[in-house]
């Protein structure tokens, strides 16, 4: 019953971690985007 628990544990661990690093990618991607986008329009005016 231990081992179960400990396994649950750590896959709920390794599973939040996998979605931070997601969301971290994610938001670097945004970030970039943004930067192109606004880099572009001082280009423009």
């Amino acid at each position: 019953m231990r081992k179960a628990i400990y396994i649950f544990a750590i896959s709920l661990l390794l599973i939040t971690n996998a979605k931070a690093n997601d969301i971290s990618s994610s938001r670097e991607g945004i970030s970039n985007s943004l930067t192109n986008v606004v880099r572009d329009l001082k280009l423009l005016f």
